[in-house]
């Protein structure tokens, strides 16, 4: 199973950057659930590409760390 969210995690990484090299414009994530999860995982993999995230009830593994995650991951919005 955590070899299929890596693979998944790739395969959603490789769709945002062939949609930032066509548009050049950084793009707005939307996730529900596991698509937030995804969500998370892009911003961490690839910030400069993400204007903002919007995350709806996400899937997060480890709860005690999920305050953590969200944090570093929307601190990386703000830097810009």
């Amino acid at each position: 199973a955590k070899q299929a969210m890596h693979n998944l995690t790739q395969h959603h990484q490789k769709n945002l950057l062939q949609f930032y090299e066509e548009t050049q414009e950084p793009v707005l994530l939307i996730g529900h659930s596991l698509g937030a999860f995804f969500a998370l995982n892009l911003l961490e993999l690839s910030a400069s590409l993400i204007k903002r995230a919007v995350l709806l009830h996400p899937f997060i593994k480890a709860p005690s760390l999920s305050g953590k995650l969200i944090l570093k991951s929307a601190a990386s919005l703000y830097e810009k």
